[in-house]
């Protein structure tokens, strides 16, 4: 199973445990939300996945920025299925009006890219016909990161280059509303590299330009691969960045798969004398589940809410007595338990006296 999911916060101090529910009879249709999984501030997600070996430029917002195809491939990516473009091939998104005048406000633009020193080329842009509106997201021929604003109104350049001809993670942070008259934030592979203030203002109304992937009128078509487009219209914090790099780059390193939880009650089985206690729990593999403790009517000795066993008082023989969790939630059985109860032990010494 492959799946994208969202859940309200993750902390970043300590490991937040997600849990998969299934097999449940009574869902007859499907409980997806595609389009929920980006939530209303991302303007246009482009993964590029390699679909049975064709390049896929849907937009997976609910926006519907769909790329036209100018000549690029798939290729083997960051994530999934790539995009590879040579000086000349790229795609077009066009003009549509949830992509209009982000450099006029808060905004964030990422992706992945893989160029050798030498190469470069825009990366992502809007700025298709007029160098004096929209903005554009480049590598030069050493590999630094650039970015533009309104042409060259605004320039701002990464204080290190990527490395060549692997993938790194570039992001643009713009943040309007910042005091220091509007900041911009280069970040790559999640971490700070290059800010300048003063791009407010700086880009003319960009309605009209052109969006591309891969392509840009100040820099020219990339020449090298790229992946995993995303576009914002408010300012991801850092920490967010951080994570995005972090859980992509490495994904084994980021999060870990536990197997299919065995729910159980213990100790499975345990031997008591007369009077004796022992605490039952119910148990998962990654945590404590909440249970209702039952034993059969007229079984002898006292079990508590809790899970808590004791022994009667007297045992005269052996027998036994089976202990039944049950999940609070949905009464569905969790596991038994058998407590064996012992007589005392009789001790005899032969010959019961010697010369």
């Amino acid at each position: 199973v492959i799946a994208w999911i969202r859940i309200p916060t993750l902390s970043h101090t300590t490991d937040t445990a997600l849990y998969v529910f299934y097999g449940n009879a009574s869902i007859t249709v499907s409980q997806q939300n595609p389009t929920g999984v980006w939530d209303s501030n991302y303007m246009g997600v482009w993964h590029v996945a390699n679909n049975g070996g064709q390049l896929s430029l849907v937009d997976s917002t609910s926006n519907g920025n769909n790329a036209a195809n100018n000549g690029a491939t798939s290729t083997a990516g960051q994530i999934d299925g790539g995009m590879q473009t040579n000086y000349g091939t790229y795609a077009t998104i066009g003009t549509p009006s949830s992509l209009a005048n982000l450099a006029q406000g808060n905004a964030t633009f990422s992706a992945w890219v893989n160029s050798a020193t030498g190469n470069g080329g825009a990366i992502l842009a809007k700025d298709g016909t007029d160098g004096n509106a929209g903005w554009e997201l480049d590598l030069d021929y050493s590999n630094t990161v650039r970015f533009f604003v309104g042409g060259y109104s605004f320039q701002l350049a990464s204080s290190i280059p990527t490395n060549s001809g692997t993938w790194s993670y570039v992001t643009v942070t713009l943040d309007q509303t910042a005091s220091q008259n509007g900041q911009a934030t280069i970040y790559i592979n999640g971490l700070p590299s290059g800010t300048a203030t003063g791009v407010d203002g700086q880009s003319g109304d960009d309605s009209a330009e052109t969006a591309y992937l891969a392509n840009g009128y100040s820099y020219g078509p990339l020449n090298g691969l790229a992946d995993e487009f995303r576009v914002s219209n408010v300012v991801r914090s850092p920490d967010w960045i951080a994570t995005e790099y972090n859980n992509q780059s490495a994904p084994s390193l980021f999060y870990e798969l536990n197997p299919e939880n065995i729910v159980s009650s213990v100790p499975s089985t345990v031997a008591l004398y007369a009077s004796q206690t022992e605490q039952f729990s119910a148990i998962a593999p990654c945590s404590v589940l909440f249970a209702n403790w039952s034993m059969p009517a007229g079984s002898p000795g006292t079990l508590t809410t809790g899970g808590l066993y004791t022994a009667p008082d007297s045992i005269t023989t052996q027998q036994t007595v089976t202990i039944t969790a049950t999940n609070q939630t949905n009464g569905s059985n969790i596991g038994t338990s058998l407590v064996t109860l012992l007589p005392p032990v009789s001790v005899t010494v032969t010959p019961a006296s010697a010369t």
